[in-house]
């Protein structure tokens, strides 16, 4: 997709992710005329937040603290950031 977007003059699409595990309440939230589905919790904030962190210091991937417990697999740390809120 990125070739031909680049091959049209167009800047190539990306995206950055944070991630994060944790307790959240997930479901339809709102009412009868009007809900989302969405997720609600300390652990999504982060995500959110991790996902910011890695636009701003330019990574794909950013693992907040309790997810990066659970991987076995090496990984390059990054150093403690602040994040928002």
């Amino acid at each position: 997709l990125n070739d031909t977007r680049q091959a049209r003059g167009e800047p190539p699409l990306a995206m950055r992710v944070g991630i994060e595990s944790g307790q959240a309440l997930v479901g339809d939230l709102g009412s009868s005329a009007r809900s989302v589905y969405t997720a609600v919790g300390s652990c999504i904030n982060l995500a959110s937040r991790l996902q910011e962190t890695a636009r701003d210091i330019g990574e794909v991937l950013v693992l907040g603290p309790q997810a990066r417990a659970g991987i076995s697999a090496p990984l390059r740390a990054l150093g403690a950031r602040p994040v928002r809120g």
